[in-house]
């Protein structure tokens, strides 16, 4: 979940606010506050609570996403196996359960597994890239806590229709998991959900702590990979698929819970002028009408325009651009696991194992290797938060041609293990580029930027998703040797991103 953006000389001019505002965005990671210690009563309200509470949602949502892959895909596999012996060679096997998954690493089966999985990720963006600015003005309205509620709320639903169209094979098409994920258009899904997240954090922090914050939040998704990964191999070598998918639908709804603890962060004080960020001008306001509240016209005409002005600066499109490019390569993740298992003829259990090792360096990278790059290029090189994070990104997102590559070529193990790494430390690059993007435009207008980079992303998924799923059964129909095709052209395309962040002017 995150982006990217370049310094453009204009400074954010905050106005002064009353003491209960700067109590709610006081900085989580500031140093020698002499403030005295808050009571219990307002602890509750932090901003590092506030932060601590929003990791623990995402965290435990990212959980229930990656404890529920490895089985799911697992039962994806077992039906379309099944359905497939049923027709080839009727009254083999009785049920799903009874094949062999060595048996189901024929190429018609991953063929069709590929198909399902690529497509059924196409659904679960789509909605998000529809309502992401929609739910970006309500959240701008209403608040950040209704519509993250209603992300979650949508989510659940989903979730448990995919379960249902499982757990009914026999009377409904496994294709109609697709349709589950229309259900995320209560609340836009995950993208809706980054987006507020992000939304809520830049409001706790300050410019320098943003990619910090974002970059903590990272390591905690990271995190709940590490431990949810080899749990639920562990579990799935032992007791199959069905005690994981619970226990993984269960921190879900656990997670979902703690949603409903997260307090409302946006202020309702403007925190500076509006023609003082992007250097786009202010449209005249429109009159409004007798009630004193703008109509629905004006609100859809205005956003509009707040849309537009943000295409008004090179920075930002080229950050938009680099992210529609690093979405698009990423979403390679979805095959990854099929495509070590059919290529090294593992089980899904065991392919599945490869992430904690990624998960493990990656984190390692991010708390100790970032940090220190960033103090470095601060203290030594004397560069601004906006400069140094564009560095970073820079740094970051060269690591994805050379991950894809090698993804792509790996005669072993070893080799697949290492592209992996390097990809998913590419995979960190967003976040410095989210906060420098977050800089950029009026703090009033957080939900609207984030989304518009969901948006972006959101697209990237909708062409990504079923072209490299074309890719992988177009490898598959072509031969052994044609199995990575889907990496190669993301590799090919990861190019492109890092020539665009490169060319970026800090």
């Amino acid at each position: 979940m995150t982006t990217k953006g370049p310094e453009l000389g204009h400074s954010v001019v905050l106005v002064a606010v009353d003491e209960e505002t700067n109590a709610e965005r006081r900085p989580l990671l500031s140093r020698g506050s002499s403030d005295t210690p808050p009571s219990s009563t307002s602890l509750a309200r932090t901003p590092r609570l506030q932060v601590y509470l929003l990791f623990a949602v995402v965290a435990g949502l990212d959980s229930t996403i990656f404890m529920l892959s490895l089985p799911l895909t697992r039962v994806y596999e077992s039906i379309t196996c099944y359905q497939w012996y049923a027709v080839e060679q009727p009254g083999v096997y009785p049920d799903p359960n009874t094949v062999p998954e060595d048996m189901c690493k024929i190429g018609p089966v991953q063929e069709k597994l590929a198909l399902i999985r690529g497509l059924e990720f196409f659904f679960m963006a789509a909605p998000g890239m529809l309502t992401a600015i929609p739910y970006g003005m309500l959240a701008d309205q209403w608040g950040r806590r209704p519509v993250l509620r209603l992300c979650v709320l949508g989510l659940v639903a989903a979730v448990t229709e995919v379960l249902l169209v499982c757990q009914l094979w026999r009377f409904i098409p496994l294709q109609f998991v697709w349709l589950g994920w229309l259900l995320t258009f209560v609340g836009g899904g995950a993208a809706v959900l980054n987006s507020t997240v992000f939304a809520m954090l830049a409001e706790m922090v300050e410019e320098k702590d943003r990619a910090t914050v974002f970059l903590q939040l990272n390591i905690a998704i990271l995190t709940a990979q590490l431990i949810s990964t080899p749990t639920t191999a562990a579990l799935m070598a032992r007791f199959g698929t069905t005690v994981p998918i619970v226990f993984g639908f269960s921190v879900g709804i656990l997670s979902s819970l703690l949603a409903l603890l997260v307090p409302e962060t946006k202020s309702s004080r403007p925190v500076c002028k509006p023609s003082e960020v992007l250097d786009v001008g202010v449209a005249p306001s429109e009159p409004l009408p007798e009630n004193g509240k703008p109509g629905t016209l004006s609100i859809i005409f205005q956003t509009l325009s707040k849309v537009g002005s943000l295409f008004r600066s090179p920075a930002l499109l080229a950050l938009l651009g680099t992210l529609f490019i690093d979405t698009f390569t990423s979403t390679t993740s979805v095959f990854v696991v099929q495509y070590i298992s059919a290529k090294f003829a593992l089980t899904i259990a065991a392919a599945g194992s490869l992430i904690t090792i990624k998960a493990v360096v990656a984190i390692v990278f991010f708390l100790v290797l970032v940090p220190a790059a960033k103090s470095s290029l601060q203290e030594r090189w004397h560069l601004s938060s906006k400069t140094t994070d564009l560095w970073l990104a820079r740094a970051m997102i060269a690591c994805s041609p050379a991950g894809l590559v090698l993804m792509a070529l790996s005669p072993n193990l070893v080799v697949m293990a290492a592209g992996m790494v390097l990809v998913a430390l590419s995979g960190g690059s967003t976040s410095p580029v989210r906060s420098v993007s977050t800089g950029l435009v009026d703090p009033s207008q957080l939900s609207l930027l984030y989304g518009v980079i969901n948006v972006t992303q959101g697209a990237a998924t909708l062409v990504a998703a079923p072209l490299l799923s074309e890719l992988f059964g177009t490898g598959l129909r072509w031969g052994a040797g044609w199995v990575a095709l889907p990496f190669a052209v993301a590799a090919a395309l990861s190019v492109v991103s890092c020539l665009a962040i490169w060319l970026t002017k800090p």
